[in-house]
């Protein structure tokens, strides 16, 4: 009975995956981005994807039905609102959170908020599958402390891309190639490019984190919002990182690849994997081509073979327990085309919606085995540790 009313409330015939094999981990999508690029993006959530391939770009790549059917257990999901396409950017997430509320409602207790790593770990042990809010890009958003009192303390966003595509009242961005952030605020971009640093591997940004964004991160970190660095500058970075020191918190990437292939600011540098391995750090992968320029890989060029090199790469420093995707789902970016000599679907499909998520883990992680009790795999132990860290601090983060 409970299956037609879903049925129904839906509009498709759910086919669940069962407890024993939910059990990936997805740190960057997002569900409902035709409220964050409209416009610009096509398709609808309870809609059929409107994509068909791994290189379409702003089509939806997720839906209801794939996430249902998915493997995945635990899903952060990114909100995100473009600032020339939302004339009201706060409105745009608060209808996405209306969204995702529900879904869960929808979905006849499958899925479930929650707030807090314990209220993650109760769900997930009674077999639940659960959904964590995380916001992409603070400025515009939260700007004053009645957006605060809003999004983090009533709406429960519990993770912040402080820094998104280009530079805004906040600070800087982490240099990309092709970054089409100059869209939303050219002068801005074209600011950031004014006496660039250099790394030896990349072109640095060097724009960092402006007064009024110091004062909202520190904000945030106060309140136990766990500030994802993904797109953050290395100005920034310094800034941010000892902050995350004297308040002993864990530093956090969810979609990110490494910067010694990328030959870009926006990858992980040896530095920041260093300072993970001594704070504690959790990373995202992007299984995204255009990430993946410049990865030698075997036996073919690109694809899931590339992401192995920076999969293998990132658990010498970290251990595979700290590493997910973030794959940016409907985030308007290109994913992995067929593979070979893989043994799975990718060879045929690649890797471009969440039913394609178990062969990829399948192929490049671990053989783990879920703890009997309550099926978690590490990497989920591992996240759900990471965070009650990033919540409880033993000092606050430093005011001048």
């Amino acid at each position: 009975m409970l299956w037609l009313i879903l049925q129904w409330m839906g509009g498709m015939a759910f086919q669940p995956v069962t407890s024993a094999h939910a059990q990936g981990l997805e740190l960057h999508t997002h569900l409902f981005m035709q409220a964050g690029l409209s416009p610009l993006f096509r398709g609808e959530f309870y809609g059929p994807l409107a994509a068909k391939h791994w290189d379409d770009r702003f089509l939806s790549k997720t839906n209801a039905e794939t996430l249902d059917q998915s493997n995945r257990r635990l899903v952060v999901i990114s909100l995100y609102a473009h600032p020339a396409l939302n004339w009201d950017r706060k409105e745009s997430i608060r209808k996405q959170i209306r969204m995702m509320h529900e879904w869960i409602s929808r979905s006849g207790g499958r899925w479930v908020f929650a707030r807090s790593p314990r209220e993650a770990e109760q769900a997930l042990a009674r077999g639940a599958r659960v959904l964590v809010l995380s916001l992409e890009t603070a400025s515009g958003v939260l700007d004053t402390p009645a957006d605060v009192a809003e999004f983090i303390d009533r709406e429960g966003i519990r993770i912040v891309t402080f820094h998104h595509l280009t530079g805004d009242a906040y600070g800087g961005s982490a240099f990309l190639k092709g970054n089409l952030g100059i869209l939303a605020a050219p002068w801005a971009y074209l600011q950031s490019l004014r006496a660039p640093d250099f790394d030896g591997v990349a072109r640095l940004n060097p724009n960092g984190i402006t007064h009024e964004g110091a004062e909202m991160a520190r904000t945030l970190m106060e309140r136990g919002v766990w500030l994802d660095l993904a797109h953050a500058p290395d100005r920034s970075y310094d800034v941010l990182l000892e902050w995350h020191r004297k308040a002993h918190k864990p530093l956090l990437f969810t979609h990110t690849i490494l910067r010694k292939f990328l030959g870009a600011e926006r990858g992980l540098s040896d530095r920041q994997l260093k300072d993970m391995a001594q704070l504690g750090g959790f990373v995202g992968l992007m299984p995204s081509e255009d990430m993946l320029v410049g990865t030698p890989s075997t036996p073919c060029t690109g694809s899931v073979h590339a992401l192995k090199v920076h999969y293998d790469d990132v658990a010498r420093w970290l251990g595979s327990k700290s590493i997910a995707w973030g794959s940016d789902f409907n985030g308007g970016i290109r994913h992995l085309k067929p593979s070979c000599s893989t043994g799975t679907t990718l060879d045929q499909t690649g890797y471009w919606n969440f039913s394609h998520a178990a062969a990829l883990e399948g192929y490049l992680m671990p053989r783990w085995n879920a703890t009997s009790s309550n099926l978690l795999t590490p990497n989920i132990r591992e996240f759900l540790r990471l965070w009650h860290l990033a919540q409880v601090s033993t000092s606050e983060t430093p005011r001048k």
